[in-house]
């Protein structure tokens, strides 16, 4: 959800918890990581196999 670029607000909702909560958890990821915002998290997770990179792809303008 924080890769996906959520905001703490949007989680809390998702899951049906806090706000606190949800930033809490954040703050210990980054702890934990030694990240020190949401796209080196991101970049975290990805090297260390929790989340999977997406491919990206390149779209052409139309002429």
């Amino acid at each position: 959800m924080i890769a996906a670029g959520q905001n703490s607000r949007s989680i809390a909702t998702e899951l049906g918890v806090s706000v606190l909560t949800v930033r809490k958890h954040r703050s210990n990821l980054l702890a934990k990581t030694g990240a020190r915002n949401a796209a080196q998290l991101t970049s975290y997770a990805v090297e260390h196999g929790f989340r999977r990179a997406r491919r990206l792809v390149r779209v052409e303008p139309a002429i």
